[in-house]
């Protein structure tokens, strides 16, 4: 799934896949996986790409329609994390974080059961 609008942004900005990778310090190969999704870029390219770009790092992302289907992207790590909803996003802290998942637990109607599933759903 390609979760970047880059080919568009490409076409908008009249640049070429091979100008910017030249622009970022990447080969065209780097560039077109990227496009294709293939690959997903580091956080780091995230941001020299929207430099090079000119645009803000959150225009890079398929926002109109992964906003109707309820994406969360996360970076953590340097990875690409998709979430699909809030849902997602709650068992995702749920299970990174022991400290925030007793709080949640402790005010809302989660069980230690759930919370144990999500901790198994997003384990490394």
């Amino acid at each position: 799934m390609n979760v970047l609008r880059l080919k568009e942004l490409l076409k908008e900005k009249k640049t070429t896949g091979k100008q910017l990778a030249e622009m970022v310090g990447v080969t065209a190969n780097t560039i077109s996986f990227i496009i294709t999704g293939k690959s997903y870029p580091s956080f780091d390219l995230l941001i020299k790409i929207a430099n090079a770009l000119q645009v803000d790092i959150k225009d890079l992302f398929n926002s109109t329609k992964d906003n109707q289907e309820g994406k969360i992207y996360l970076i953590k790590d340097d990875n690409l994390i998709i979430l699909n909803g809030l849902g997602d996003l709650t068992a995702y802290v749920i299970a990174k974080r022991e400290d925030l998942s007793e709080v949640l637990i402790k005010h809302s109607n989660l069980t230690r059961e759930k919370v144990e599933q999500c901790k198994e759903r997003f384990k490394e």
